[in-house]
């Protein structure tokens, strides 16, 4: 996997039909040496999304939080993407991603790592990720 794809994978969370935002889970690991890969979801209604514009995979920003630091990244700014990355609907804009976070970040912070995604005023469930 590159640092970061979109597209639905089967470990991508199911959205009930009224669902408006992000929502991110983390995939399972074989061994400590195995990609830390969150897969997401958004849906953002449609005065919002034309409010934002037309790429909502640019606009996300993936959070990292520990005890002793905060890491940023907005993995899909310099990356090319197509208009079949998301999907328009009768509710919004939706679109699928995942995201390799150690490959986008570095190393985790040492202390109750956990990791959120934005995308405008929207903001993810948290999860809990650990590096060891």
């Amino acid at each position: 996997m590159t640092h970061a794809t979109t597209g639905k994978t089967p470990l991508s969370p199911r959205l009930a039909d009224d669902f408006e935002g992000l929502s991110i889970a983390l995939a399972p690991r074989e061994t400590l040496a195995s990609p830390l890969v969150i897969h997401g979801v958004f849906r953002i209604p449609w005065p919002e999304a034309d409010r934002l514009g037309p790429s909502l995979h640019r606009l996300l920003v993936l959070v990292v939080n520990g005890l002793d630091r905060v890491t940023t990244v907005a993995p899909f700014r310099e990356q090319v993407l197509f208009p079949d990355d998301e999907t328009p609907g009768r509710a919004g804009r939706q679109g699928y991603f995942n995201l390799d976070v150690r490959a986008l970040t570095g190393p985790l912070p040492a202390r109750s790592p956990f990791a959120r995604v934005s995308l405008g005023p929207f903001v993810s469930n948290a999860l809990p990720i650990e590096d060891r």
